[in-house]
């Protein structure tokens, strides 16, 4: 088998982080990507970097608590290409955080009004799907518990 038949994973950049990365996802709509994952104090890191040509930048940044173990931008309402993008984390600790995107490392602008509706519309929708997998979990055997 030829080796330009098979699947090829070709480095475009390289980056070191700071941190112990646990997930990345990427930013709908946008050439940027969050990694999340764990100082060695286990505190939470959440960076959110963007793509040029030729190199990969951090556009800002964040610590957290605690150590964050996953995310998702699935917390955003409706598409995240249409304005609003959330992602919701999950750390060490069993808690779930919905972060605004927009105001990671302290961008963004302004406060309250619609936007604190949003967020706690956004909240109660991921806090609402949480509890949705967790009852749809299998329980632990009887022996377990």
């Amino acid at each position: 088998m030829l080796s330009t038949s098979a699947p090829q994973i070709i480095e475009h950049v390289s980056k070191s982080v700071p941190f112990t990365p646990s997930d990345v996802r990427w930013i709908p709509g946008v050439p940027r990507f969050v990694a999340v994952g764990s100082h060695p104090r286990a505190t939470g890191a959440l960076h959110v970097y963007e793509l040029a040509p030729g190199e990969t930048r951090v556009v800002a940044e964040t610590e957290r608590p605690a150590a964050i173990k996953c995310a998702t931008m699935g917390a955003s309402p409706g598409s995240a290409t249409a304005g609003a993008r959330h992602i919701a984390l999950g750390d060490h600790a069993g808690r779930l955080a919905v972060v605004d995107m927009d105001r990671v490392g302290g961008g963004g602008g302004g406060g309250g009004g619609s936007g604190a509706r949003a967020r706690a519309r956004v909240e109660a929708r991921a806090a609402s799907a949480w509890a949705q997998a967790a009852a749809a979990a299998p329980s632990p055997p009887s022996s377990l518990r």
